[in-house]
């Protein structure tokens, strides 16, 4: 996480992350039941989904190295599961 000009911790999202947040929306999930899933802020996801049809998603400055990328897709695997579990309850 970065801090902002008032101190907040921000947080920064590897571009795989942002990528698979944005295939759950455009497979047909609702942005508010992917937020709830995924725990980002219902802005920053429609802004992924806009950047993402325009060409123009990225990952943070700097890059993420390939274990914190492999760790970041088994947690978002999980997460996705869940969020299937939870469809299929409703």
């Amino acid at each position: 996480m970065t801090k902002t000009k008032t101190g907040a911790a921000r947080a920064r999202y590897t571009l795989e992350f942002k990528q698979e947040a944005v295939r759950l929306v455009e497979g047909g999930q609702s942005i508010a039941a992917a937020v709830r899933t995924l725990g980002v802020v219902d802005q920053t996801l429609f802004n992924w989904v806009k950047a993402s049809r325009a060409g123009k998603l990225s990952g943070p400055a700097g890059g993420v190295g390939a274990a914190r990328r492999a760790q970041a897709g088994e947690v978002f695997d999980v997460i996705v599961l869940a969020a299937d579990a939870m469809a299929a309850l409703a």
